[in-house]
C-alpha cells in the first residue's frame, strides 16, 4: 500500500509541474502583410507595388506569464562605445529579418553581449517595442540597424512622428484597433520608401522545453502505480 501511495504522489507532482510548465507557453506572433507600395522620395509619386519579401517572416516570441497584464517591451541601444540601456519585459525571441542586428534574419538572440563585442568595435543599433497583448498584437515598434529603418504602429501618429518627411503623407491609414500602419527604407533604395499595413496575429504557442520531459516522467509514473496495483 505504501509503494502505491508513494507512486501516487510522484505522478501527482509530476502532473503539476508538468500544468505549471504548460501553463507559461512562448506566443509566437508573426506579421501578416496586407498591402505595401513604393513611393519616390522627391515627388512622392508611387514607383511599383514594393518589395513584400521584406516583411516576411517577421516574428515576436513572448512569454504568456510575463505578458499576462497584457503588455510587453523592448528597448535596445547599442553604440560603438557600448551598449545602452537594456528593457525587456516578455521577449522571447525577435526575427525582424533586414532590420534586425545583429546579422540579418534569423531568430535574434536577446541577450546583450550579441548586440556589443569589443572585438567588431560595437554595433549601432536601436530597438523601442511597446504592446498591448491579446490574440492580435497593437502598440508601437520602431527599429534602426544604422543601414534600414523600420517604422510601424497601430497609431498613425506614431508613424509620421517618425517620418518628418512630405513623403510621409502616404502611409496607410488604419482600418480597425489591430491593423499597423509604417514604412521602411535603407541605403539600398534610396530614392524611395517602402509604405504597408498589415497585422501582428498569435500563430503558435510554443511549451517549454522541460514540459514534455515531465508529461514523460508523470505517464511513467502512472503506468508504474498501474502495473503495482495489477501484480498485488
Amino acid at each position: 500500500m505504501s509503494k502505491f501511495i508513494s507512486s501516487l504522489v510522484f505522478v501527482v507532482c509530476g502532473f503539476c509541474a508538468a500544468t505549471s510548465a504548460w501553463a507559461s507557453p512562448t506566443l509566437l506572433y508573426e506579421f501578416q502583410l496586407r498591402q505595401m507600395r513604393c513611393v519616390t522620395i522627391d515627388s512622392g509619386a508611387d514607383c511599383g507595388e514594393g518589395q513584400p519579401s521584406r516583411l516576411q517572416g517577421l516574428t515576436i516570441g513572448l512569454d504568456a506569464a510575463s505578458v499576462s497584464g497584457g503588455t510587453a517591451s523592448l528597448s535596445i541601444k547599442s553604440e560603438p562605445f557600448g551598449l545602452g540601456p537594456w528593457v525587456n519585459n516578455g521577449f522571447v525571441s525577435l526575427r525582424l529579418g533586414d532590420y534586425a542586428s545583429p546579422g540579418t534574419g534569423g531568430s535574434q538572440p536577446l541577450d546583450p553581449s550579441a548586440y556589443f563585442s569589443e572585438e567588431t568595435g560595437g554595433r549601432k543599433f536601436q530597438l523601442d517595442a511597446d504592446l498591448s497583448v491579446a490574440e492580435w498584437l497593437s502598440g508601437s515598434l520602431y527599429t534602426n540597424n544604422d543601414t534600414s529603418e523600420l517604422v510601424m504602429s497601430t497609431d498613425k501618429a506614431f508613424v509620421l512622428g517618425r517620418a518628418n518627411d512630405p513623403y510621409s503623407l502616404a502611409v496607410f491609414d488604419t482600418s480597425g484597433p489591430r491593423e499597423w500602419t509604417g514604412f521602411s527604407r535603407s541605403d539600398e533604395h534610396i530614392t524611395s520608401i517602402y509604405v504597408f499595413s498589415g497585422e501582428w496575429r498569435l500563430v503558435e504557442e510554443v511549451p517549454e522545453p522541460g514540459t514534455f520531459a515531465l508529461l514523460v516522467a508523470a505517464l511513467a509514473g502512472v503506468l508504474v502505480a498501474v502495473k503495482r496495483r495489477t501484480t498485488r
